[in-house]
């Protein structure tokens, strides 16, 4: 075999081996009370036991290992709450690994949109799309086919921590890594959503072969919006809370090994990263869920209005979708229809009609 060859064997090795890193533990936000008080069981996977979760009580739930080839494993869940208003997804089995487009492959009849087979598995041949990009590939091939774009937006800097995490290691195998994280929430009707991905592009240095992956893709749909911020604090919770089984784990580290005859020792970087982003996005959403009626005064962890809302009178209220306006203080609780009108809740705190197309509005 030539340098070249090994050279992007390794890269496909490591490819395959950040496809399907482990989740470190990292204690999740626990919920307690108001419309935040989901209780958490834990669940694990039925058919390889390959990883656990914590997941809502009383939810379906369904997921497994999809293996699209001898090193290249997908760990997948699906949740629904019991009235089937709520659902919550991580990762998709259907989603394939990834080469970018090159000349040199062209001759072979690689040509972009091709599906190809390598040693690892089908190989999917598409140019390299961003985190956010991804979102809204995915939303409309798979979840919606006439989305209305809600907030579409990479996240910079959780994909510079992802990146500096993995550099090292991908260099000392003679490749360059990059990842993007991006997010896409969107309204399809009447159902709210939103799609959370990181993809990760691995570089030969001295070849032409650059592959990616859709790494722990995650979402939630809602055709009940006062519910909205939940399945976003639940999504999050579970990912925070996803535990890969050791034995599973050092079976499979034993098979890439048995495949492709070296052991790529690449740690828990991604996983630790994306993890830690989704810890901290629960206890921001549980904290919205338990004190959604801030009005004009300064909870404990809530950041003091500017000066210019201080003179004005007003405050910055999000939904879970991340539409933002700026409201008066005149109010405590504020809501906002599929159109994006605002408006303030009737006394006690109900939505100001009864059409269910209401989506609460939380302080930021």
């Amino acid at each position: 075999m030539g340098d070249k060859q090994k050279v992007e064997q390794y890269v496909r090795i490591i490819f395959y081996t950040i496809t399907f890193m482990l989740f470190a533990t990292i204690p999740a936000a626990s919920a307690s009370t108001a419309q935040g008080a989901v209780t958490f069981v834990r669940w694990t996977e039925p058919k390889e036991q390959s990883f656990s979760v914590e997941v809502p009580k009383g939810w379906q739930v369904s997921g497994g290992v999809h293996w699209n080839g001898p090193t290249d494993a997908r760990g997948f869940l699906r949740a629904k709450n019991p009235d089937e208003k709520v659902q919550v997804f991580i990762d998709d089995p259907e989603i394939l690994p990834r080469q970018v487009p090159h000349p040199a492959y062209t001759q072979m009849g690689w040509v972009e949109g091709r599906v190809v087979q390598s040693p690892a598995g089908p190989v999917l041949i598409q140019r390299f799309h961003t985190g956010s990009q991804f979102a809204k590939q995915y939303v409309l091939q798979r979840l919606c086919k006439n989305p209305r774009w809600v907030k579409v937006d990479d996240m910079p800097s959780l994909s510079q921590s992802i990146t500096d995490s993995i550099m090292s290691e991908a260099r000392s195998s003679g490749a360059m890594a990059r990842a993007s994280a991006g997010e896409a929430s969107f309204l399809c009707n009447n159902t709210q959503g939103y799609v959370f991905v990181t993809t990760v592009l691995v570089s030969s240095q001295t070849g032409p072969i650059q592959l990616w992956a859709v790494y722990k893709l995650s979402g939630f749909l809602s055709t009940d919006p006062i519910r909205s911020m939940q399945a976003h604090y639940v999504m999050n919770h579970i990912m925070a809370t996803w535990t890969t089984s050791k034995s599973w784990d050092e079976a499979y580290k034993r098979k890439i090994k048995d495949v492709t005859g070296r052991t790529i020792a690449m740690q828990n970087a991604i996983a630790a990263q994306v993890q830690r982003n989704a810890a901290q996005s629960a206890s921001n959403d549980l904290a919205r869920l338990n004190h959604p009626n801030q009005g004009v005064h300064v909870r404990p962890g809530e950041r003091p209005s500017s000066s210019v809302n201080t003179t004005l009178g007003t405050k910055e209220v999000c939904d879970a979708l991340g539409r933002c306006k700026s409201v008066s203080n005149d109010y405590d609780t504020y809501f906002m229809d599929h159109s994006g009108n605002v408006s303030p809740a009737r006394p006690g705190g109900a939505p100001p009609d009864n059409s269910g197309t209401w989506s609460p509005m939380y302080t930021q």
